[in-house]
């Protein structure tokens, strides 16, 4: 979308509301307030971009979440390996 066609959409609201930006993913989406608006270029083109400050959210790329579900299940598996070796140990 470039500026202008922005521009246009945002003037049929009302002047007073408040602007938020979802961000959406397949873990979790969430909405926020804060973010900023940066002017990036160079003579022939130039961009606006809305940089978002997740708080509280950590944002991975797929293959990294795929990654962290791996290590969680090896240590939820681990967890009862060990759960089940404390009771054996309690009965002996």
């Amino acid at each position: 979308m470039i500026v202008r066609e922005l521009i246009a959409s945002l003037l049929d609201y009302d002047m007073d509301a408040t602007v938020e930006i979802i961000v959406e993913s397949k873990e979790d989406s969430f909405d926020t307030n804060d973010f900023e608006l940066e002017e990036n270029g160079t003579k022939l083109n130039s961009y606006l971009t809305f940089k978002v400050v997740p708080d509280g959210h950590i944002v991975v790329d797929e293959s990294d979440y795929k990654n962290l579900e791996i290590e969680v299940k090896e240590l939820e598996d681990t967890v009862e390996r060990m759960s089940s070796f404390v009771e054996e140990m309690e009965q002996k």
